[in-house]
């Protein structure tokens, strides 16, 4: 854009130059013709048509339009044969028009007797030409240029803009996880101090998330030893609790038992000095049957309640075992 900008800015000098050179020079040959007799006019007209390729034509016309003598170079141009009179009738005035898409520059003046004479420049080809040599004069320059843009569009793409694509994939790299990333880029410019800044920084983030890895393993690990000195002390107190519970439940139970094996062990104390007694008369032949009798009644008395306190304690032993056999089932 930059390019066609300039040509066509450059195109458009040319025109409006060629313009005001070719407007002086119609006004030069009209102001020449002016001071020539028509004689010499209409001898000159011919060689002015044939010998100069910008001139279309030159007419030499009276005061009603008439044409009266005529020179063109080519095919002859009717808005030039209907043009109208462009000056007045006083002398030493002159025009000048812009025909066809102002590509014909038309040029009258006033001679002698009322006589016109019109000069018709075809402004096409000093245009075309002149274009023709800026763009001649103008494409080295702006080949030059243009390579010398596209040299630094090559320059800033391996310089700075892939130094810089380079710097921002490795920040997204770290910062999606991939904290191996790093720019390494080379250089004593801005992007290079920014890449080394990026990877001392990444360096330090990772030294710390690896100290606080260590940190985290090592808390973890003093909470499981923590959480295992607990459960043992747990286990410990609820071996103890069970044990103290264990050695109540003893106690009450002996105490439990301790009366009914109390009172059987006096029946069977009683029992024992009945029979040693019945024995000793028995022997010595002194028993009697009244001796006998009594010691009969007393041996039934004691016999009932020996044999129930002595119920009671087995009872009492058989419940002992069967509590303990259910904590073995549940502690297992």
């Amino acid at each position: 854009v930059i390019f066609v900008g300039v040509l066509l800015h450059n195109q458009q000098l040319v025109v409006e130059q060629v313009t005001a050179e070719y407007q002086d020079r119609l006004r030069q040959q009209l102001a020449l013709c002016k001071r020539l007799p028509i004689d010499d006019v209409r001898q000159l007209m011919p060689h002015l048509a044939a010998g100069l390729p910008h001139i279309r034509a030159i007419l030499l016309t009276d005061g009603q339009q008439q044409l009266l003598s005529a020179a063109y170079n080519g095919s002859a141009p009717g808005d030039l044969i209907t043009l109208p009179n462009l000056v007045t009738a006083v002398p030493g005035v002159d025009a000048l028009l812009f025909l066809d898409e102002q590509r014909l520059l038309v040029g009258q003046t006033l001679l002698a007797d009322q006589t016109r004479l019109t000069i018709g420049y075809d402004l096409s080809y000093p245009r075309d030409r002149g274009s023709t040599i800026v763009i001649t004069e103008t494409l080295p320059f702006l080949t030059f240029i243009f390579f010398a843009i596209m040299a630094l569009a090559i320059f800033f793409h391996f310089f700075l803009t892939r130094r810089v694509a380079v710097l921002v994939d490795s920040m997204r790299d770290f910062d999606s996880g991939v904290h191996q990333s790093r720019a390494n880029l080379q250089g004593s410019d801005e992007l290079a101090l920014i890449g080394r800044t990026f990877d001392q920084m990444a360096d330090h983030i990772l030294v710390i998330q690896e100290g606080l890895e260590q940190q985290v393993m090592q808390r973890t690990a003093e909470l499981e030893r923590s959480l295992a000195d607990l459960r043992q002390t747990q286990q410990q107190l609820i071996v103890a609790e069970k044990s103290s519970a264990r050695a109540a439940l003893v106690i009450e139970i002996a105490h439990e038992i301790n009366t009914p094996l109390g009172i059987a062990l006096t029946a069977a104390t009683l029992l024992q000095d009945q029979a040693a007694e019945l024995t000793t008369a028995f022997r010595s032949g002194q028993l009697t049957q009244s001796q006998l009798d009594d010691c009969l009644t007393t041996a039934d008395e004691a016999m009932t309640p020996l044999v129930a306190n002595l119920h009671r304690a087995a009872r009492l032993m058989n419940g002992f075992r069967d509590l303990v056999t259910d904590e073995e089932e549940q502690a297992a």
